[in-house]
């Protein structure tokens, strides 16, 4: 049996968590999730679970290698746990456990303040499934759909999404699993049509392969070394009298502005932290405005009369 260890520091916790990943053969891989970990609209082969066990076998060497995937297009948090009682096949020794949900819960407008409890009683049933080894799991944050052709029209899904995040992600480090923030790719996706799917809603399996080197990327890393608090990446941009008025997190950056189709029409380096600029000569329509400042990126969307 082949095993190769990642070493990991000690979280310091009240709870005492195991010092090492192992990831061993035979690997048996368990995702949890909704449309985002079945791949909607994506071949097998393309979905982020089945990526994520491809690499793993070409990096480790590893010939016994499967993923059983427990998802479904339009799952809340409430859908998945029932799913697990249903499909969960408790025969199986799992030791790599993913969890992604909570879009459902979003879009469907189910109270933000249910979901809480709602993620944390399913990351425990995944460190359960994981045999109570919290190294062997890790979430998987969600992405902005806003930044797809379907949806780019409807203003406050990016702040929603962000408010999701925020909880799963303090829920992770409070239990002491990794957390793989993907929702910065997502929101390439109007300057990017490649990394939408052909449904114009749902990643494309090139998307899912950037997800999938973040993810593998993060099991490699020691837990202190992944921030312990969701950020707020939303710009907060507003339209007035021909003015496109932005609030920056700190001056210095670059800015750079978008039409829905991607093409970049607006760039300059920003020296306020609040300022104006001129968008008398763009047309009518959705835009999106990026602001890049050292390792750390900002996304907002607005819309121009």
């Amino acid at each position: 049996m082949k095993k190769i260890l990642v070493l990991l520091l000690i979280v310091k916790s009240a709870l005492t968590f195991s010092q090492q990943l192992i990831i061993e053969e035979p690997l048996r891989y368990l995702a949890l999730g909704d449309s985002y970990t079945i791949g909607q609209s994506v071949a097998i082969e393309d979905r982020f679970p089945v990526q994520l066990l491809d690499l793993l076998k070409s990096k480790y060497n590893l010939d016994d290698a499967e993923v059983d995937i427990i998802a479904r297009t339009g799952w809340t948090t409430e859908n998945l746990k029932a799913g697990i009682e249903i499909f969960f096949n408790d025969s199986v020794e799992y030791n790599l456990v993913s969890l992604l949900i909570g879009v459902n819960n979003q879009y469907q407008k189910k109270d933000i303040d249910d979901y809480r409890p709602a993620f944390t009683e399913l990351l425990e049933r995944a460190i359960e499934i994981a045999g109570n080894d919290r190294n062997r799991v890790f979430v998987v944050s969600i992405p902005d759909y806003s930044y797809t052709p379907s949806h780019a029209a409807i203003a406050g899904i990016s702040e929603e999404i962000d408010a999701y995040n925020r909880i799963n992600k303090e829920v992770s480090f409070t239990m002491g699993v990794r957390y793989v923030d993907i929702t910065g790719i997502s929101r390439r996706g109007l300057k990017q049509p490649e990394l939408v799917a052909s449904d114009g809603l749902h990643p494309s399996g090139v998307q899912y392969s950037e997800w999938v080197q973040l993810i593998s990327e993060a099991l490699n890393k020691p837990l202190h070394d992944l921030a312990p608090a969701a950020e707020d990446t939303t710009l907060k941009v507003r339209v007035d009298d021909e003015q496109l008025y932005i609030d920056l997190p700190d001056p210095g950056g670059n800015l750079s502005i978008f039409d829905i189709k991607g093409r970049l029409v607006k760039e300059e380096i920003l020296l306020s932290e609040k300022i104006s600029i001129s968008i008398q000569d763009l047309i009518s329509g959705y835009y999106i405005v990026n602001y890049t400042l050292e390792d750390q990126k900002f996304s907002g969307k607005v819309f121009v009369n």
